[in-house]
């Protein structure tokens, strides 16, 4: 992949350079590559030549006053909540910040964006750079962020099929709005065939319990992971993340009915972080609780 390349020893880790008081939480996701940090930074000046990752601020809060600086570009103003500022991997930069910043970090390793681009068929994959952004709102980047943030703050709260559908969709999503260089994606019509999507319901079946990741139900189709979730869904109607879930939910009704198992077992026995992961889908797809359904009985 095309860098910016200043000299190598001056390019730092960003995660390095982080206050440790800063951060609430860190989580780096099972794409590996990908670290995500929950940070409430005081007022401060933060001067570096340049990070060896791509870095990501999502900012939850307002601000009075930012001073931005990437590359040759300068932001200088109030910020809102919601607002993104993108800094490319091997650009200088420099922020300074009147009021204390609650915000989500992302940090990307280049090598990962430039493998998602190859894996999805990118037609300018060796030739990609982000753009430096000083100052966007995007709601899609806002829905990510909520999404990331619930995860880490509900540990295992979606498991390995859930964690790897919402990186990739990040991850493409800054491949779409953020390079340097454009190029379309190929689309794929039509769904999986009738043995691919047999091989694929037969791995899910049998594995539906246990933390299933999306890439080994993508294997059994020969497919990235983006390629099969898009194909899955025309062939299936809701997503690969949608169907594990919804087959748990019938497995937990089963064992509700026919046996004296608590709970607590049974969110575990269908492949359920806890007893409150069940009840939150159970209810979303029942419109009662497991106890109430199993009192009704």
């Amino acid at each position: 992949m095309t860098q910016h390349s200043p000299s190598p020893q001056l390019a730092i880790d960003p995660l390095e350079h982080f206050k440790d008081e800063w951060i609430l939480t860190r989580k780096e996701f099972n794409t590996k590559g990908l670290t995500v940090n929950h940070v409430i930074a005081d007022p401060d000046d933060s001067d570096t030549p340049s990070y060896n990752k791509h870095l990501l601020c999502f900012q939850f809060n307002p601000g009075t006053r930012q001073v931005t600086r990437i590359g040759n570009k300068e932001y200088d103003g109030p910020t809102k909540s919601g607002s993104v500022f993108l800094l490319p991997a091997y650009t200088p930069a420099f922020w300074h910040f009147e009021t204390t910043d609650e915000a989500l970090i992302f940090t990307i390793e280049p090598s990962l964006l430039h493998r998602v681009a190859l894996e999805n068929d990118h037609p300018k994959a060796d030739y990609l750079e982000l753009r430096n952004i000083l100052y966007t709102q995007d709601p899609k980047l806002a829905r990510f962020a909520a999404d990331f943030l619930h995860e880490m703050q509900t540990e295992g709260f979606g498991g390995k099929i859930y964690l790897e559908s919402i990186s990739n969709l990040f991850l493409i999503h800054l491949l779409r709005q953020y390079c340097t260089v454009e190029g379309k994606f190929k689309r794929y019509e039509g769904g999986l065939s009738k043995y691919k999507l047999d091989k694929v319901l037969a791995y899910i079946h049998t594995y539906q319990s246990s933390d299933i990741s999306l890439e080994a139900i993508a294997q059994q189709a020969g497919l990235s992971k983006y390629y099969f979730s898009q194909m899955f869904k025309q062939s299936i109607g809701v997503s690969p993340y949608q169907y594990v879930l919804q087959l748990r939910v019938e497995k937990a009704k089963t064992l509700l009915k026919q046996t004296q198992m608590s709970i607590t077992d049974i969110a575990l026995e269908c492949g359920f972080a806890n007893q409150s992961h069940l009840s939150r889908h159970f209810r979303m797809r029942m419109g009662v609780s497991p106890k109430m359904y199993r009192n009704q009985l």
